[in-house]
């Protein structure tokens, strides 16, 4: 197929690298701006368990203009930027002019399918996806060591993707057939919101501890967290028509303290240092746009928002 990757960041480029070493026509969206970096090519470091593969992708293809989105017969066109870039009047502009092409939408966020949607020429052709990989530009600030992009796919983690089912079947294919694992659920919005909702607040939290995870489960920071994670789950769970007591059980202190044990343990780098880079720099704006929005169903639905309100005050006032 001939793909287009709109965001040529650490997502994208896993993204890209895997769907063009499984034999698709791969380009990247960029500005004019970035050809020459671009053109070194990029260096890629898969993390295993126990290693560290490095790849170097050479001859980049790339497109820099909306003209040639529009004058070019894509299959596919993966979204791989934040929200608050999603939200661009670039991004509408491509989106408006990808043609019949089916959209792979991989943000988060429980309004950006919709608005996905409302860009592109029929709602019809848009998916919707969930990362479930992780990947960052490396190497960690004060540390040594080659730039690149360095990525890990836990063991066991399929991202969930839905939307029209031939569509959905086609992408959840390349995927799998790309060495990304996806499977395909009836109902995204009612399968993916409360994790995203989940995992925001304690984000939040962690940004409030200064991403200090030897203190955070002891710290004030860590109950403002879980309350809040509370308060967004029961948002979206009301919004989207869907149970969220399995997930709420996981905001009491304990069991989200052992999440964090297990975590540092099993993930084959420093996690504080990835949670400090991503979410401190790449994705501050877009937390706190998924923060907004949670506060805002939650008036919405009648629930309560005390904590998630505190939360965001606080991360706006360091």
């Amino acid at each position: 197929m001939k793909i287009l990757i709109v965001g040529a960041g650490a997502i994208g480029q896993v993204y890209g690298w895997h769907l063009n070493q499984a034999g698709h026509d791969v380009y990247f969206f960029i500005k004019e701006k970035y050809k020459p970096t671009i053109a070194e090519g990029f260096v890629i470091f898969r993390h295993g368990l126990k290693s560290k593969k490095r790849s170097h992708w050479r001859d980049i293809k790339v497109v820099t203009s909306v003209e040639q989105v529009q004058s070019t017969q894509w299959d596919q066109v993966y979204l791989t930027m934040s929200t608050d870039a999603l939200h661009s009047d670039l991004t509408a502009n491509i989106l408006s002019n990808v043609g019949d092409a089916t959209v792979v939408a991989l943000q988060a966020g429980i309004k950006d399918g919709d608005y996905v949607k409302s860009k592109t020429p029929t709602a019809r052709q848009v998916v919707q996806g969930m990362i479930t990989l992780i990947s960052y530009q490396s190497p960690f600030a004060g540390q040594q060591g080659e730039s690149g992009v360095t990525y890990f796919i836990p063991p066991l983690a399929k991202a969930m993707h839905g939307g029209e089912q031939l569509r959905c079947k086609q992408v959840v294919e390349a995927l799998n057939g790309a060495g990304l694992p996806s499977f395909i659920v009836k109902d995204y919005a009612k399968a993916s919101a409360p994790a995203t909702a989940l995992m925001q607040p304690i984000i939040g939290a962690l940004q409030l501890n200064n991403w200090n995870l030897d203190t955070f489960t002891d710290s004030q920071h860590y109950q403002l967290g879980l309350n809040a994670a509370k308060q967004a789950v029961g948002a979206v769970g009301c919004e989207v028509g869907v149970s969220v007591s399995v997930f709420k059980l996981v905001t009491t202190r304990h069991v989200f303290r052992a999440v964090i044990f297990f975590a540092r343990r099993f993930i084959p780098f420093d996690l504080q240092s990835f949670l400090a880079a991503h979410y401190g720099n790449k994705t501050q704006i877009q937390n706190l746009i998924y923060l907004d929005t949670f506060i805002e169903l939650g008036q919405k639905h009648q629930q309560p928002t005390a904590a998630l309100q505190k939360l965001v005050q606080l991360i706006r006032n360091t």
